[in-house]
């Protein structure tokens, strides 16, 4: 996997679904990660082993550090029992071992829908050890500090942090967040522009505007493949 630019380490004995997806290159150390999980470019995911993925879709250019929980399941706190016996077929082979016992279940399975997604944008910073319910939206840029519970939908460009996590401020002023959310510059290749420079946000704002007003601004050309394409094409290469 390294070599298509995709670095993973996992947890001993836990490994990605087939259907996780990563956009290279991509960096995810030591963590657990859930179904139906997709991971951008360039996006770091770094820890010792504490960090778990439920349903989510991380963005481009994000950074993560240790200790987080993101879009775990969760149990529902309307019904009879929160317990999953409620809505989990046979879950932990209980029913088998009470048929073992001489005891049928009569009580039907209820529905309970936990394929919500945690959505997290581009260029956003998750500070470590922090919780995301699941279903959330983090908007582009923005960042998320240590030990925040976030519970609802956090805007594009804040900085919230806390328990439950509460807005601080924006990065950046009202006329430069509307530069970047109309750019949307990680959607291209900003390493070869010429006069865009890091450390200053509107020399850099004004470069990027620049370069796609004279149709300079050329797309990120980047490999996408899930666990199940890499198996494939390792599977390949073994029978040739």
């Amino acid at each position: 996997m390294r070599q298509h630019g995709i670095n993973i380490s996992n947890r001993p004995g836990n490994y990605p679904f087939y259907d996780t997806r990563f956009e290279a290159p991509v960096v995810v150390q030591y963590t657990s990660i859930g179904t139906e999980c997709s991971f951008g470019a360039y996006s770091g995911v770094f820890g010792s082993s504490r960090g778990l993925f439920g349903r989510c879709s991380i963005g481009r250019f994000c950074s993560i550090a240790d200790g987080f929980v993101i879009g775990p399941d969760e149990h529902p706190h309307q019904f009879f029992t929160t317990s999953m016996v409620g809505y989990v077929k046979n879950v932990h082979g209980w029913d088998d071992l009470r048929a073992s016992w001489g005891h049928n279940r009569e009580t039907p399975y209820v529905r309970f829908d936990q394929r919500s997604k945690v959505l997290v944008g581009n260029d956003v910073w998750i500070g470590a050890d922090v919780f995301i319910r699941r279903g959330v939206e983090i908007g582009d840029g923005a960042i998320i500090g240590a030990e925040s519970v976030v519970t609802r939908d956090v805007p594009a460009y804040s900085i919230v942090v806390g328990n439950p996590a509460k807005f601080v401020r924006m990065r950046f002023p009202e006329h430069i967040v509307e530069r970047f959310l109309d750019v949307h510059w990680w959607k291209y290749d900003i390493f070869n522009i010429k006069g865009f420079s890091f450390d200053n946000v509107e020399l850099a704002l004004d470069a990027l505007e620049q370069a796609k007003k004279d149709r300079m601004l050329v797309p990120l050309a980047l490999k996408a493949a899930t666990i199940r394409d890499l198996w494939h094409d390792w599977a390949i290469q073994q029978d040739t």
